[in-house]
């Protein structure tokens, strides 16, 4: 099993973050050390004291019980959309900010206070 890039990496975390609590305890730990302390199968194998065949095996039913979670669910592609929809609001608040209406400004300035709001 080849080493996974940067971005698959992140993604598979991404998806442990979303739905771990929804995979076994086993592969929940199996996950992390794979995607979150890029442990090779073989150092994941040693550390568990399972063959590194097991490990690949579990962690390929992982990946795909996170897949099918994502594809059914998609509270990942949804976080992504309401991330950049966030982005949008806050650079058109941002821009409105040097109207030269007062009340453009307090709109402005509300909307960003909204979103302040929303990170809490």
């Amino acid at each position: 099993m080849e080493r996974a890039s940067m971005e698959q990496s992140v993604e598979w975390s991404l998806l442990l973050d979303f739905y771990g609590e929804l995979l076994t305890q086993r592969q929940r730990e199996l996950c992390d050390l794979s995607f979150n302390q890029d442990l090779w199968l073989s150092e994941i194998a040693e550390n568990t004291g399972v063959s590194r065949q097991a490990v690949h095996d579990a962690l390929r039913r992982a990946e795909s019980a996170l897949e099918s979670f994502e594809s059914k669910i998609g509270c990942v592609a949804r976080a992504r959309r309401s991330a950049a929809a966030e982005r949008s609001i806050r650079s058109a608040a941002a821009a409105l900010q040097s109207n030269a209406d007062p009340a453009v400004r307090e709109a402005a300035q509300t909307i960003l206070a909204a979103l302040a709001g929303l990170e809490d």
